[in-house]
C-alpha cells in the first residue's frame, strides 16, 4: 500500500480531504500516515488498521467468484437474496479483470498493522461502516476509531460490507456531516 500512497500523494494537492472504502480505506490510511500535514480529514468506510489474517484465504479468481465466496459475510442479512445488488458486485469485479483484480489482493495482503500509529492522526475523522460487516467486523471499527484522536464512529443498522451499495443515502450523509467538519477544521480563524 506505500507505493501505491505515494503515488496518489504525488498527483494529489497540497491539502485535501481523503476518503477511502475498504481496500481504499487501506490505501487512505497510509497516506494519512505518509503525510498528515496534507490530509484535512480521513473517513475510512468499511475498512480496518490492522495487517491481514495470517492464514487469510485469498480471494479466488476470476474476480466475481470473490464476490460468490464472501456474498453471505459481505453484506447484510436482509441482502442475501438481493439478485440486484449481487449482479451489480459480480458486474463490478468482472470490470476490473483478473490482472486489477490480483493487484488489488496483493496490495490487501502486503498491508502492515497500522494501529500503533494512529495517535499521529489528529484530523477530523470518519469510521463508517455497517453493523452486520463481517469482513471489517464492528470491533475492528471501533478499535480504528478509539486509535484515531478526532474519529466518530458510526455503525450503520442491517448493513455489511458494502455500506456504500447497501446504504448509500445514510453513507452520504454521515459523509457530509464529516466533510462540514473538516470544512469548519480548516476554516481560518477570525482575526
Amino acid at each position: 500500500p506505500e507505493t501505491v500512497a505515494r503515488q496518489l500523494l504525488d498527483r494529489a494537492p497540497a491539502r485535501f480531504a481523503l476518503l477511502g472504502f475498504s481496500l481504499g480505506g487501506l490505501v487512505a490510511l497510509e497516506m494519512a500516515l505518509l503525510a498528515p500535514e496534507r490530509v484535512l480529514g480521513l473517513a475510512m468506510i468499511d475498512s480496518n488498521a490492522r495487517a491481514r489474517a495470517a492464514g487469510a484465504p485469498a480471494h479466488p479468481g476470476p474476480p466475481a467468484a470473490a464476490i460468490d465466496a464472501i456474498w453471505l459475510r459481505a453484506v447484510g442479512r436482509e441482502r442475501h437474496s438481493d439478485d440486484d445488488l449481487r449482479a451489480l458486485l459480480e458486474a463490478m469485479a468482472n470490470a476490473t479483470g483478473p490482472d486489477v483484480h490480483a493487484a488489488q489482493e496483493r496490495l490487501a495482503c502486503a498491508r502492515t498493522d497500522k494501529r500503533d500509529r494512529l495517535p499521529a492522526l489528529t484530523m477530523p475523522a470518519l469510521v463508517l461502516a455497517g453493523s452486520q460487516d463481517a469482513l471489517c467486523p464492528p470491533p475492528l471499527q471501533q478499535e480504528l476509531a478509539d486509535g484515531l484522536p478526532d474519529a466518530i464512529l458510526t455503525l450503520i443498522d442491517g448493513v455489511g460490507h458494502f455500506a456504500p451499495l447497501e446504504a448509500p443515502e445514510q453513507v452520504a450523509a454521515h459523509v457530509a456531516t464529516w466533510l462540514a467538519r473538516v470544512d469548519h477544521g480548516a476554516a481560518p480563524a477570525p482575526l
